[in-house]
Formats: structure tokens, sequence, C-alpha cells
């Protein structure tokens, strides 16, 4: 389970990537949305961090289980 949510981690830094790409678009060719555009950035990133913290989670879990520091990270699964 704790690899699981380290791939699903991973996924979200992609949707993280495509939010900041389409709101920095938006921003750039409708400079009247800019504070909306700024709203989906600051969403986008506390739920890209909120996954990291998930994977913490998970690691420590990894961690409590088998007596070893894992970290779970993109090129570990």
């Amino acid at each position: 389970l704790a690899i699981k949510i380290a791939e699903m981690d991973a996924g979200n830094d992609g949707i993280f990537l495509d939010i900041r790409k389409r709101a920095m678009g938006l921003i750039k060719t409708n400079p009247k949305f800019a504070g909306e555009g700024i709203d989906y950035l600051q969403i986008a990133n506390h739920l890209e961090r909120s996954g990291d913290y998930i994977t913490n989670i998970a690691e420590w879990i990894v961690y409590t289980k088998k007596g070893k520091i894992t970290e779970l990270g993109r090129n570990d699964f």
C-alpha cells in the first residue's frame, strides 16, 4: 500500500505541473484573470504538498513495519 501511495503522489506531481502550466497560460493570455490564476496555483501547490506529506507518512509506516528507512520516491517502485 505504501508503494501505491508513492505512485499516486508521482501522478499528483504531474497533475500539479499541468495545472501550473494552464494557470500560467491563463494569466499570460488574460491578465484580468490573474487573481483566479494565482488562486489555482496556490490550490494546486497545497494539494501537491499534501501528497508529499502523505508519502512521508507512508515512509514512516514502512519504517515501523520493516525497521528500515525507505524513501518512497518516483524511482523507488
